[in-house]
């Protein structure tokens, strides 16, 4: 902890707000962070929609701009979203539990750091149960929708013939449907027709096609179901932050709210586009798309206001606040951080082959991360 952290500490033992003036400018702060956060989280979301996609969109050039727009959102809200974790949340966190005022308890232990462990192996406990029934009911569906069958009862459905009542012979060596094409065989022989490789080749085509339809319906539903479960988690732990940054804003001494002020306007502007485009992603219906948006626009604002409202009673470095908001920092930070780890990985699946667009793409995340640990020199 940096001596001036100490210092302001020690002062804060006097449980006082630290609200000191500029009433009209925190009004002003209101709105302009609610400008810069609406801005960050609908603009992919806007820019991503079908219809604007398909209808507006429907140059190479203006389609190329939506790629390039995407590509840079993606890979930069990555890098705000780790560096968010680490430097505007862990830190913070950490010198909140620490505190002077604190009982010594508190400074027996990195509890910070022991709370964001904590919460990013719960986080990856939800995910594996969550992930678990997920499978359960899509496998659970599928097999009342087909009659009884899921993805992995392939060997089931060609054993029992099941694909006959959509139509298909299933060929291969499975004694009942050799027995049915031999007969057919005859029968066509009898007719004097011959019944020749195409038609069998055609067949097995069609019994693929069937069962690789399934199989990539199945994926498809898990893969969203998935991408569903980490946008309200990362939703959750960005919220989280939310809350306190604007509560901070609103009772802040007037020297610190100025900087403060400024790199929120950007912090809130970037960490939207991280989340924007993440949400974008997923298959939500557009309404369940702008509440997430709202959500996010609102939080930061609203508890802003709600600060100036208990302005001359809320003291954020009393030991209270201290408490309160070091654990939740610390929760946020780990649920953050599991999502940060979570994009990088599933980056190395783009791009295939392209060593250029790979590149491409890890300096463009190292430079949200770069940005975003420079604003926490100030916030």
């Amino acid at each position: 902890m940096s001596a001036s952290g100490v210092i302001q500490a020690r002062d804060s033992c006097t449980n006082s707000s630290s609200y000191d003036g500029y009433m009209n400018l925190r009004i002003l702060s209101i709105f302009m962070i609610l400008l810069s956060s609406g801005l960050g989280i609908f603009l992919p979301l806007i820019l991503g929609s079908n219809f604007l996609t398909k209808k507006i969109f429907t140059s190479k050039r203006e389609f190329s701009f939506i790629n390039v727009f995407y590509f840079i959102c993606k890979n930069f809200g990555q890098g705000v979203i780790f560096a968010t974790s680490f430097i505007h949340l862990l830190q913070p966190a950490n010198e909140e539990l620490t505190a002077e005022c604190l009982s010594p308890a508190w400074q027996v232990y990195p509890y910070a750091f022991g709370i964001c462990m904590l919460s990013t192996f719960s986080i990856y406990l939800l995910e594996i149960v969550s992930r678990y029934y997920i499978e359960t009911i899509l496998n659970n569906g599928d097999a009342a929708k087909h009659h009884g069958h899921g993805l992995f009862n392939v060997g089931e459905i060609l054993e029992t013939g099941h694909l006959k009542e959509h139509g298909i012979v299933a060929h291969g060596n499975h004694e009942q449907a050799n027995r049915e094409v031999k007969e057919e065989d005859i029968n066509a022989m009898e007719l004097g027709l011959s019944k020749n490789n195409d038609d069998v080749t055609s067949e097995n085509s069609s019994t693929d096609t069937v069962l690789k339809g399934e199989s990539s319906t199945y994926a498809h539903e898990l893969d969203t179901l998935h991408k569903v479960l980490s946008v309200c988690i990362l939703e959750f732990g960005v919220i989280f932050h939310s809350v306190f940054v604007g509560l901070t804003l609103g009772v802040v001494s007037k020297d610190q709210f100025k900087v403060l002020f400024v790199v929120l306007v950007f912090h809130q502007l970037f960490e939207g586009l991280g989340c924007g485009t993440r949400i974008a992603e997923v298959e939500f219906s557009g309404r369940i798309k702008f509440l997430f948006g709202v959500m996010y626009t609102l939080t930061t604002p609203v508890s802003i206001a709600i600060g100036l409202g208990v302005r001359s009673s809320l003291d954020m470095d009393s030991n209270g606040m201290n408490i309160v908001s070091g654990v939740f920092d610390s929760i946020s930070a780990g649920i953050l951080m599991y999502n940060g780890f979570s994009l990088l990985f599933s980056s190395f699946n783009d791009f295939p082959g392209r060593i250029v667009m790979k590149l491409l793409a890890y300096v463009t995340t190292c430079f949200g991360v770069g940005i975003m640990a420079l604003l926490g020199k100030w916030a």
